[in-house]
């Protein structure tokens, strides 16, 4: 599963809110095709590098003192959970902005994944963001969703492998027989 493609296929058509949009705009392109999809946009981020109407710059974990209150079809919160520091008031920010049919995709890398796992085993060293406060899991994310009162809509593993040479291959084919090792995590949820 790759992420890019899952996530703006969920937005063809319909009013998004991209959280945490700056850190596509520093190297990858996902919110670009977001709004060459979607119906409309509004982007929240603490870093202020584009502005407009639609643009909010704040704190996610506090969108109802920053962002005007309204439902969307999709909240897009691509790998930033592992960046916030309270994750419940998190989640509960997001629900004044979704009625019963919004999808909510969260993306965050898998902590079991061997691209993070075997450096540590076999070199000493945690190959970690200096970003990052936290690590998910699978189960992890499925036990704060529950105590948070959201519906698991999807769960999908991704991986990040550019298909060039053997080594790729050898890997691919290896994470798709033990999913548990891939890079990220992938969940839509909804509120209940």
């Amino acid at each position: 599963m790759k992420k890019d493609s899952f996530i703006v296929g969920k937005c063809v058509g319909k009013t998004v809110l991209d959280l945490g949009y700056v850190n596509e705009d520093l190297g990858d392109t996902l919110h670009q095709k977001i709004l060459e999809v979607a119906k409309s946009v509004d982007g929240v981020d603490e870093l202020p590098l584009k502005t407009g109407n639609n643009y909010y710059v704040g704190n996610v974990e506090k969108l109802e003192y920053f962002l005007p209150q309204k439902i969307y079809d999709v909240i897009v919160a691509g790998d930033i959970i592992e960046h916030v520091f309270n994750q419940g008031l998190f989640l509960d920010s997001i629900k004044i902005y979704c009625d019963e049919n919004t999808e909510i995709i969260i993306t965050t890398p898998n902590c079991f994944s061997t691209r993070y796992t075997l450096p540590h085993y076999f070199k000493g060293k945690e190959n970690v963001s200096p970003y990052h406060v936290l690590w998910h899991s699978e189960k992890t994310l499925r036990q704060l969703f529950g105590f948070k009162d959201f519906e698991i809509k999807e769960f999908h593993y991704r991986d990040y492998h550019r298909l060039t040479g053997i080594r790729p291959i050898i890997k691919l084919a290896f994470k798709k027989i033990f999913k548990r090792f891939n890079c990220g995590l992938i969940f839509v949820v909804g509120v209940k």
